[in-house]
């Protein structure tokens, strides 16, 4: 996913907004356990797949953001 600078990104794709708001929820946790292991917001982002990311080492809310729309895509959700 190769995702430009992100301003409001839900209104990028058709994301339920009950769906990002839990997405990002997630995502930032997740950020933080990484964040709390010593870890960088690009080793996040590439735990999720997210290659060729350039990110900041305070970038952790641009790393969150780009989790939460991977687990919003398409490709991500599981069928019911």
């Amino acid at each position: 996913m190769n995702i430009r600078d992100l301003e409001s990104p839900k209104d990028l794709f058709n994301i339920n907004p009950v769906q990002w708001e839990q997405a990002l929820s997630l995502a930032s946790d997740f950020c933080s356990a990484v964040s709390a292991k010593g870890g960088r917001p690009e080793d996040a982002i590439q735990a999720y797949g997210l290659q060729d990311t350039p990110l900041g080492e305070t970038e952790w809310d641009k790393a969150a953001q780009l989790i939460a729309l991977t687990m919003c895509s398409p490709s991500h959700q599981r069928p019911c």
